[in-house]
């Protein structure tokens, strides 16, 4: 039977998977950071706000992942979650976000409700 969809392409593949490249309709935004900025990834206790600063002369590409962590939109909803299995077989929430970064941006995802600890990677 032939598929509707091209290729091998899976749509419940890639649920928890969110591409930002340069931008999307649910983050907080992009900014300018200034030439004493350094390449970082910075939570803001205030807003809450997760944010990847790519200060290089050009574009940088990072992939991060959140463990059991719930990520909001600038609209307060939750960024689809995935799941991660374990080899044992342990299933996990999972969010990861693949972000191309214009250079000297700073690039504000989405907010969390407490600092990226043990289930954050990137």
């Amino acid at each position: 039977m032939a598929s509707a969809w091209p290729g091998n392409y899976l749509p419940s593949a890639c649920r928890g998977c969110i591409v930002v490249h340069r931008s999307h309709p649910s983050i907080y935004g992009i900014f300018p950071v200034n030439q004493e900025a350094e390449d970082n990834f910075q939570w803001d206790p205030s807003s809450k706000v997760f944010t990847v600063v790519n200060a290089k002369p050009y574009p940088s590409f990072t992939y991060m992942t959140f463990l059991e962590t719930n990520v909001l939109d600038r609209h307060g909803r939750c960024f689809e979650a995935g799941i991660t299995r374990s080899d044992a077989g342990n299933e996990k929430m999972a969010i990861t976000f693949v972000v191309v970064a214009d250079p000297m941006t700073a690039v504000r995802l989405g907010a969390i409700e407490g600092p990226p600890t043990s289930g954050f990677f990137a």
